[in-house]
């Protein structure tokens, strides 16, 4: 490594920012601690239109930042998504102040939830039965909750204790929570009490907080393992540390950190392994007092957890950590305090692919040092001590304890780099030749000093830049997508940070806008080059080899060392416009890809319509663009102009129905509701946990609190039997236990809103046929959706990505195509929204499928007065995509089944069916792609198609055409 004296990495300007306060001579806004109610829910909760609190909630503030803790158990939800009660903080926001004096929230949306549980289990969680403001005046303000612990599952029944039977509250455990803040203090104090006032021991060992962070969080951070690390159990179960961080939102940045100064560590449990540097969609972490299982708390005594959440508006999630290393150092009694004396090291990484976002980790290497629970013992082998993602530029910088240090390097292409030395240089006395100092150093360092190990250069005569270029056929750069797959099968090929995560295959390269820069490693690669299903695909084989010039000087081969292939968009799509009508992302519930790097993969993906259940989205449609066409310019280098109509970016919303509980024994129902805009004063805009109300009545609200005259809504896949961290199921058909295939005749249907307007349960015209690649829930749901039309109920399919939280699942796989004939007046949202509200669509994964019966299209009713009918089936599809068979269904029953013979002709096949007819109305689909047996059996195609699609079957399959036999102009619905 190269040192660089001029090296300064600016690590703290967050830090200037966080004094403007007092630069302006603005007074700095008094403590606040208040309920909300619609008199001053503008002043409080609309403060920022990210907002997510409601009426009944309260709210706490300083001049640094903003906390919404739920007042669910006084006002309208009463049932907090995983937390029993309220008292719980559902929002966290950095706030400013300008020049002016206006105060300016951002992004308070940070987190799901954080409430309490004792013994690190969702089994014995906190119920708060009282809610109060403790204190308040100008110079700080606290509330208190006050409750008892819970025993879902009998554990301290079994232990002597008395529960009751209908809320399972322990009387004799009592708990308090305080959260307290100061004006222009930085961080947020909690404390919880739990009290036994029974004549018995409790098994309690320790108390903490449930941080459940769905996909908001991109990746939570703890400093290591560190003194937590197990040499035998490395990857998994219980981490003690100083303290551990969640990354949030970008646009701003914001990150939080917890801790607790007092006990010098915390103990924090994962939802199922040690997540530590990984991004994470949906999971949580429990932060807690340090104990064992075997410590319990005495008749009459108690067990105290004081700990600190700091929230950091800043560049990187890291710089929250040292926002509380004064705080540490002022305790620096406690023997388990680690983090005192620290010293620094800084520096950056060199790397021609991208060096931004990678991660140096830390080790302390032998004879490192860890917290096993009860001692600091020596370790075996070296001791993850903290992680760091880099910069813009490369550059690192952190804080640690004393000691010596290896770092080991990964992300953007690099598995597993290590360096154990940096080279030291001191250039010495310019009137003094010779006296130069230039040598390898080990990485050692001493309590507060400051070491710049320069430059870590990585791999630069390893690694080949190949230029990529895709083009339509007439010559115009288009977005594509890269799969790369290396000729040694053992290697794995790394594509950066959207890519980075555990699940699925990581080589995937999105071209944006058509041409750029690859970087490899030595080998051989096979390029797969995509547009999505209505395009060709284009093959390439890449080499990258080591040699030498003339002069015997290495150098890097690239063969070729340009692709630059031509996609040709081979399937005509006529009126039918490509729509994924769920995407969410990293500010929706458990997706981890931000807004415009799903809208970037979607114009890889040639999706021409998406619909967000996105806070930001829907509050800020219009920044949302702004920043999409600034990411683009800055993608193309302004070489290509992006407009709205590369892609339209529509607002939905997914609403979780938890209640009333009797209807939802092992779950709850999920809806997409569309369109929607922002309303001031609206929990999350309707999106989220909407507590003790039927659905319709959810519906009503959001209808009229947003005035919209045509709200459509969906109902999202119901028979999704995953299961929500505390055992709840996500589909509304699991959750109310329906037999396959179901009807809409239970009683939960027929509930009515309670604002009298006779909106039912059932108000959904859509279902969720198909969600991204869960072909188990398709075939059930399948089945519902057959046996709900049979019923005589009216209801559409639809398919959509969801939340594919990344690779190898994409935007717009599956996409519902809407048959959508744009005028000379342009594209319109509601006029389109009505064309996929009514039918008027089919859902594919490839296939394209083009199908009528006479005049009519699918989601039409056509009137037909003989005992049967021609269907004109049309396939399209590029000559990667497998189509295997064509079937036709009559009233849930495949009456019409074909193979379709495996061709290179984009017209895969187009004849007209003839099919018998029942002498009652009834309803025609049309299905192509894999075969029903394949499907169900799990076999999936090979070739390219598995290369571009993994993990997905080629399917496509119409809304009803709907028949009315009897002549009386409409099909036979209740």
């Amino acid at each position: 490594m190269k040192k660089y004296n001029g090296f300064a990495f600016l690590l703290f300007l967050f830090f200037i920012g966080s004094a403007c306060y007092h630069s302006t001579g603005i007074e700095a806004p008094v403590s606040v601690v208040s309920q909300t109610d619609e008199n001053n829910a503008k002043l409080y909760i609309s403060n920022s239109p990210k907002t997510m609190g409601a009426y009944s909630d309260y709210y706490l503030s300083n001049n640094r930042f903003d906390v919404i803790v739920d007042g669910g158990i006084l006002g309208e939800r009463k049932q907090n998504f995983l937390a029993p009660t309220g008292g719980t903080i559902v929002d966290i926001t950095n706030i400013s102040v300008d020049a002016l004096g206006n105060k300016r929230s951002y992004n308070n949306d940070n987190i799901n939830q954080i409430f309490q549980v004792v013994n690190n289990s969702l089994d014995l969680p906190v119920a708060y039965t009282e809610i109060r403001v403790d204190t308040i005046s100008d110079e700080s303000a606290s509330l208190v909750c006050k409750g008892f612990v819970m025993d879902k599952a009998g554990v301290l029944a079994n232990a002597g204790f008395s529960v009751d039977s209908q809320t399972k509250l322990v009387k004799d455990l009592k708990v308090t929570t305080i959260y307290y803040i100061e004006r222009n203090s930085t961080y947020l104090k909690m404390t919880t009490v739990v009290e036994n006032t029974s004549g018995r021991e409790a098994p309690v060992f320790t108390v903490g907080d449930f941080v459940f962070t769905g996909g908001n969080t991109y990746r939570r951070f703890v400093p290591a393992p560190g003194y937590g690390y197990s040499p035998e159990n490395s990857a998994h179960g219980v981490v003690y540390a100083p303290f551990v961080a969640f990354e949030q939102h970008v646009q701003p940045f914001q990150a939080l950190i917890e801790f607790s100064p007092d006990d010098g560590v915390i103990m924090c449990k994962f939802d199922s392994s040690n997540q530590a540097f990984n991004k994470s969609g949906g999971t949580y972490t429990v932060v807690s007092k340090v104990g064992k299982p075997s410590d319990t708390v005495a008749p009459h005594s108690s067990i105290t957890f004081e700990r600190y959440i700091i929230p950091s508006l800043s560049a990187n999630m890291y710089t929250a950590f040292f926002n509380a290393l004064n705080i540490f150092e002022e305790n620096n009694s406690n023997p388990r305090n680690f983090m005192i004396d620290l010293a620094k090291i800084s520096g950056y990484v060199n790397y021609n692919f991208d060096q931004q976002n990678m991660i140096v980790q830390f080790e302390q290497i032998i004879p490192g040092k860890y917290f096993d629970g009860n001692e600091i013992i020596n370790s075996p082998v070296p001791v993850p001590m903290i992680a760091y993602r880099t910069s813009e530029t490369g550059g690192f910088s952190v804080y640690l304890p004393a000691g010596s240090y290896q770092m080991r390097v990964w992300g953007n292409g690099v598995k597993d780099y290590v360096e154990n030395s940096y080279t030291f240089y001191d250039q010495g006395d310019p009137d003094v030749e010779g006296d130069e100092i230039e040598e390898e150093r080990q990485i050692i360092v001493e309590p507060g000093s400051k070491l710049d190990v320069g430059e870590i250069s990585l791999y630069t005569d390893l690694v080949g830049g190949v230029e990529t270029v895709v083009k339509d056929s007439s010559g115009n750069i288009i977005p594509a997508r890269i799969s790369v797959f290396p000729a040694d099968t053992s290697k794995t090929v790394n594509f950066g940070e959207q890519e980075e995560v555990e699940n699925g295959s990581l080589n995937y390269y999105f071209l944006y806008y058509g041409d750029r820069k690859m970087y490899l490693e030595l080998g051989d690669y096979s390029f797969v080059v995509s547009a999505g299903p209505l395009y060709s695909i284009s093959v390439n084989d890449v080499g990258i080899s080591k040699g030498e010039d003339e002069d015997g000087n290495p150098v890097i081969n690239i063969t070729p060392e340009k692709v630059e292939v031509s996609l040709n968009k081979v399937v005509d799509n006529g009126d039918y416009i490509p729509f994924d009508p769920a995407v969410l992302t990293n500010f929706s519930y458990n997706c981890t890809v931000n807004g415009v790097e799903r809208v970037m993969e979607a114009l890889s993906e040639h999706v021409k319509v998406i619909m967000t259940a996105d806070v930001n989205t829907v509050t800020d449609l219009q920044d949302f663009y702004t920043a999409l066409r600034a990411r683009y310019n800055k993608e193309t280098s302004t070489k290509i102009e992006f407009n709205e109509d590369d892609i339209r970016v529509l607002t939905g919303a997914t609403i979780k129905s938890f209640s009333p509980k009797s209807a939802y024994p092992e779950g709850f129902g999920e809806y997409l509701i569309f369109p929607v805009k922002r309303v001031e004063g609206l929990k999350g805009f309707g999106i989220g946990e909407t507590g003790d109300r039927e659905f319709a009545t959810i519906y009503d609200s959001i209808k009229t609190k947003m005035e919209i005259e045509n709200l459509y809504c969906g109902l999202i896949n119901p028979r999704d039997n995953s299961q929500l961290v505390n055992g709840i199921k996500r589909g509304l058909f699991q959750a109310l236990n329906l037999p396959v295939p179901a009807t809409l005749d239970n009683w939960y249907f027929s509930r009515v809103s309670e604002h009298g307007t006779g909106t039912r349960n059932d108000v959904f015209s859509l279902i969720e046929v198909l969600e991204n690649v869960k072909y188990g829930d398709y075939l059930r749901n399948r089945a519902d959706w057959f046996n709900i039309l049979n019923s005589g109920e009216k209801k559409l399919a639809f398919g959509a990505s969801n939340w594919p939280g990344a690779t190898p699942y994409f935007t717009g796989s599956p996409r519902t195509y809407v048959y959508y004939p744009v005028t000379e007046n342009g594209f319109n949202q509601d006029e389109f929204l009505a064309q996929f509200a009514s039918g008027h669509s089919f859902v594919s994964t490839g296939p394209f499928l083009d199908v009528k019966v006479n005049s009519a299209i699918p989601g039409d009713t056509v009137a037909v007065s003989s005992d049967s009918v021609d269907v004109s089936i049309k396939i399209q599809a590029p000559d990667w995509i497998p189509v295997d068979e064509v079937r036709v269904i009559v009233n849930g029953e495949v009456v019409y089944r074909e193979s379709v013979p495996v061709s290179n002709n984009v017209n895969r096949y187009s004849k007209t069916v003839n099919v018998a007819l029942p002498s009652n109305d009834s309803y025609i689909v049309v299905e192509c792609g894999a075969t029903l047996e394949n499907i169900e059996a799990g076999v999936l195609p090979q070739g390219y198609f598995a290369k571009v699609y993994p993990e997905v079957q080629p399917l496509a399959f119409t809304n009803p055409i709907f028949v009315d036999r009897d002549g009386d102009g409409k099909w036979h619905e209740k």
